[in-house]
């Protein structure tokens, strides 16, 4: 994982965000309504945390989007976002 290519964008700590607190993955639509940010710059910042293992899609027609909490180095970076309040729940084992 590349920390500084994760955690270099605005976006890409949103969609974190987003994900950290939903209890399923999320489609474009949906994490486009909960972070703000418009689908065109959307797909950049979900390739790139798909690219670093942080993220990963579920589904074919409809793809969906869920943290990757079998990668030891996400379950860390969502405590470390947690114990630094920015978002509300721990990463669930």
């Amino acid at each position: 994982m590349n920390v500084e290519e994760v955690l270099g964008s605005r976006g890409r700590l949103k969609i974190i965000k987003a994900l950290a607190e939903s209890k399923e993955a999320l489609s474009l639509y949906y994490l486009e309504k909960k972070t703000g940010i418009r689908r065109k710059n959307l797909r950049p910042d979900i390739l790139s945390l798909e690219k670093n293992g942080i993220v990963t899609s579920v589904g074919y027609e409809v793809k969906k989007y869920r943290l990757n909490l079998e990668l030891k180095e996400t379950i860390s970076l969502i405590n470390c976002l947690y114990e630094m309040g920015y978002i509300s729940v721990p990463a669930k084992i």
